[in-house]
């Protein structure tokens, strides 16, 4: 298995925003107010056709998002390629 690369400002975010102090069964609710988005998968609102479309954000790329939304996507990916759940 290849080695994944340390990001370290990941881990800072991680460590004093998402998941602070948190036990395993809590992190689920550290990603809930990190993301601001709903408790068990993480589902975001997308505007499609003139309506509102609710997505997984596993499946999002963000496209014309500002710099915060974009790193909370980024580390939303991380996080589960790392094998956790949301």
């Amino acid at each position: 298995m290849p080695r994944r690369r340390r990001d370290d400002a990941f881990e800072q975010r991680l460590e004093m925003e998402i998941i602070v102090d948190a036990k395993p069964e809590e992190q689920s609710i550290g990603w809930y107010h990190y993301l601001e988005v709903c408790e068990h998968e993480m589902f975001v609102n997308i505007g499609w056709q003139e309506r509102l479309l609710a997505v997984p954000l596993i499946q999002l790329v963000g496209v014309a998002v500002d710099g915060e939304t974009t790193q909370a996507i980024q580390d939303s990916h991380k996080w589960v390629e790392r094998g956790h759940l949301l």
